[in-house]
C-alpha cells in the first residue's frame, strides 16, 4: 500500500484577506472628499497628507454620472474570475503625499491594505507609519465640489518620536504550531519520568 502525502502548495496560494493590524495608539481619520481632488488631510500642526489624482482623459471624467464608482478599496480586494478584463492603464493612478509644513516629503500609492513607514526613501529618516484602511472615489468628485460619496480613510503614527511601549511582532500561526508541538515532543520524556 503506497502512501500518498499532501502537496505543500498552501504557501504558493495568495492568502485571504485580513483586516489590517492597526495599533490601538494610531490615529484613525475617515475624511469624506466633499471638495473634490486634490484634497488635504491634516495629520496635526506639522503633517498633512494629500490625495492627488492623475487622471490623463479629463473628457471621460466630464461625461460620466457624478455617482459612478471610479475606484474603490473593496474592488481591489475582491476576487477575481478568471474572466475578469481590468486595463491596468485603466486605473486611476491615485497618490498619497506626505507633507511636513508644506515640502513634500514622501508619496505612495493609494492601495487597499496598504502598510508603510514614510518617508521610505532611504535617505531621510522616517516620520509616520500608515496604513489605508478604505477609500471609494467617485467622477463627481474628480471634477467638482459636492458629497457624491468619496472618501479615504487612513490610520497613522509618529515613529520619529521616542516611545516607552514596544510590541512584538505576531507570530505567523504555522511556525505557533509547530513550536507547540516541539515543545510536546521534548516535555513528554520529562513527564515520563514523573510518572
Amino acid at each position: 500500500m503506497t502512501t500518498t502525502f499532501p502537496i505543500p502548495v498552501d504557501r504558493y496560494l495568495v492568502p485571504a484577506v485580513t483586516a489590517l493590524s492597526v495599533p490601538s495608539d494610531a490615529v484613525r481619520v475617515r475624511e469624506p472628499l466633499v471638495r473634490g481632488l486634490p484634497a488635504m488631510i491634516a495629520l496635526d500642526q506639522d503633517l498633512s497628507l494629500g490625495i492627488l489624482v492623475v487622471t490623463g482623459t479629463a473628457k471621460r471624467w466630464l461625461e460620466a454620472q457624478g455617482s459612478e464608482l471610479v475606484c474603490a478599496s473593496d474592488e481591489e480586494i475582491s476576487p477575481r474570475q478568471p474572466d475578469d478584463d481590468e486595463e491596468a492603464v485603466a486605473r486611476l493612478a491615485v497618490r498619497l503625499v506626505l507633507l511636513r509644513g508644506g515640502t513634500i516629503i514622501a508619496a505612495v500609492p493609494l492601495r487597499a491594505g496598504l502598510t508603510r513607514r514614510l518617508p521610505d526613501d532611504g535617505v531621510a529618516g522616517a516620520v509616520i507609519d500608515l496604513w489605508t484602511l478604505g477609500y471609494a472615489i467617485h467622477a463627481g468628485t474628480l471634477r467638482e465640489v459636492g458629497d457624491f460619496g468619496s472618501y479615504v480613510e487612513v490610520a497613522w503614527q509618529r515613529v520619529d518620536r521616542g516611545t516607552d511601549r514596544f510590541e512584538l511582532s505576531p507570530l505567523d500561526p504555522r511556525v505557533e504550531e509547530r513550536l507547540l508541538a516541539k515543545i510536546s515532543e521534548a516535555a513528554l520524556p520529562a513527564l515520563e519520568g514523573v510518572r
